[in-house]
């Protein structure tokens, strides 16, 4: 039961069109742009500070690499690669037939 539905959106808009009114809806909406925009700002801006706060010494990189190689999808790639670039042994020449 969520907002999927196209209908579940338009009955929305009308309820909040009812209760605020037309006039105060582009108020409310510049507002509400407004504090979604500073929040991203914010986040952007604690997610560079942490990471300049980590410096070179950034466990997480490590703890990232260990995920994408521990990825199924990877690992499989990784051994069909390998397993077509390595060289066969060549096959020795069948033995001539005997001579009678």
């Amino acid at each position: 039961m969520g907002l999927e539905n196209p209908m579940h959106l338009l009955v929305l808009a009308v309820i909040i069109l009812l209760v605020f009114g037309s006039s105060k809806l582009p108020g409310i909406a510049r507002s509400a742009g407004k504090h979604a925009r500073e929040a991203k700002d914010g986040i952007t801006s604690f997610k560079q500070e942490f990471d300049h706060g980590l410096g070179e010494n950034n466990p997480l990189e490590d703890v990232a690499e260990t995920l994408r190689s521990a990825n199924p999808k990877t690992i499989a790639r990784d051994a069909v690669s390998k397993a077509t670039t390595t060289k066969k042994p060549p096959v020795p020449p069948a033995a001539p037939p005997p001579s009678s």
